[in-house]
């Protein structure tokens, strides 16, 4: 996650390889963690997620007649739905939007960026995570279902 979080900052561009070689892990960590139904909480996951992202991506483009999300942000939350499961991945959404949309008006709000500029969301999705991960609160507990 480093290396997409700072790749994407600099090039706005994520390797698939660090995508698809993400996504075989994440298969085989959650077969090894939780066997059938592991791999399949991880498939399910990740179907969820690029479904959701690319639907995103499409509405996005068609509304603002341009590309509104890059495809290997699509292919980084599939990556990190790997890891994480349905409830996680769902909180992970959320949150990477959230915070996405404060960080753009700040940028915006310091003349840092205009309201047409890309921002790179990848960071913001890792960030997300990160925050998934290591924050246990009774949001993430309770309201979701977590693994």
């Amino acid at each position: 996650m480093l290396g997409i979080f700072f790749i994407d900052l600099e090039t706005q561009t994520i390797p698939d390889e660090f995508s698809f070689l993400g996504i075989g892990v994440g298969v085989a960590y959650s077969y090894f963690k939780s066997g059938v139904i592991g791999f399949q909480a991880s498939f399910i996951s990740i179907a969820f997620a690029g479904i959701l992202f690319l639907a995103i991506a499409k509405l996005g483009k068609f509304f603002y007649k341009k590309e509104a999300m890059g495809e290997g942000d699509i292919k980084l939350v599939m990556m990190l739905g790997s890891f994480l499961w349905l409830s996680r991945t769902i909180a992970m959404f959320y949150l990477s939007f959230l915070l996405g949309s404060v960080i753009a008006i700040v940028l915006i709000l310091t003349k840092k960026k205009g309201r047409k500029d890309y921002i790179p969301f990848g960071p913001i999705i890792i960030l997300a995570t990160l925050i998934v991960l290591l924050w246990k609160t009774p949001f993430f507990t309770s309201y979701l279902f977590y693994e």
